[in-house]
């Protein structure tokens, strides 16, 4: 399960800073915009490309901060999980061809 407590945007910003305390969504969407230059305009509608890049680049890292918090508490994500599988379908795939 994907799930994200207390939103989506905690997978957002574990990819800038660590989040190991409760938290709501508004105070999660103020602590997004100031973690990094590049969320400071965030929109729920789209990600910019510098947006996008810097998702890519931190990835990993926020992989790591999301399997720490525990699962369905505020904070927590399951989004790592998705990643993860995609990860593993690629390299399987690339071996295969």
């Amino acid at each position: 399960m994907l799930l994200s407590n207390p939103c989506f945007e905690i997978w957002l910003l574990l990819h800038a800073k660590d989040q190991k305390t409760a938290i709501d969504t508004d105070a999660l969407i103020k602590e997004l915009k100031k973690s990094a230059p590049v969320w400071k305009n965030y929109s729920k509608s789209a990600f910019t490309d510098t947006q996008k890049t810097f998702l890519n680049n931190n990835t990993n890292v926020a992989v790591d901060r999301a399997k720490k918090l525990h699962e369905f508490q505020n904070p927590s994500t399951g989004i790592y999980k998705l990643i993860e599988f995609l990860k593993e379908v690629g390299s399987k795939r690339s071996v295969e061809i």
